[in-house]
């Protein structure tokens, strides 16, 4: 029973509040996999970039948004905030961004359950219907679905 209450603990801590975003990748690839999801991972400086905080009000926190990445996608956030992050974490969003060539932010990036990158946009204006009919034209001209 104490097991069971660490590793919900720790999954409690590895989700943002507001959103349920999952922050720690490793976590988010196994609930890719056990849930036969997609992975939307989003690299974001949520407190200092200005797309990054637009694309969060405009779509991310959207009741559209919730709806559909609950249904279709494993929400992960690699978050680079200019405070208010521990340095383990940052060096864990380093890695994963130096592994993925994160160039600039946001950048969305659209994983499979294995880890294989299925294609990366990033912020785009027009509300969540818009972000969201974006995200599957890229799939269908990836050719998969969500």
């Amino acid at each position: 029973m104490k097991i069971l209450l660490i590793v919900f603990n720790f999954f409690l801590l590895s989700v943002s509040a507001d959103q349920l975003w999952i922050t720690d990748f490793a976590l988010a690839l196994e609930e890719s996999k056990d849930n036969d999801k997609y992975l939307l991972v989003e690299f974001s400086g949520s407190d200092w970039c200005p797309p990054c905080i637009r694309l969060n009000n405009e779509v991310f926190k959207t009741d559209v948004w919730k709806k559909w990445a609950d249904e279709n996608v494993i929400s992960v956030l690699i978050d680079f905030p200019k405070s208010g992050q521990s340095d383990e974490d940052k060096r864990k969003n380093e890695l994963v961004a130096k592994n993925l060539n994160i160039t600039h932010f946001p950048t969305i990036v659209i994983l499979n359950k294995n880890g294989k990158e299925m294609f990366r946009t990033g912020y785009k204006s027009g509300g969540p219907e818009k972000f969201i009919s974006h995200l599957e034209n890229l799939a269908l001209k990836s050719s998969f679905s969500f």
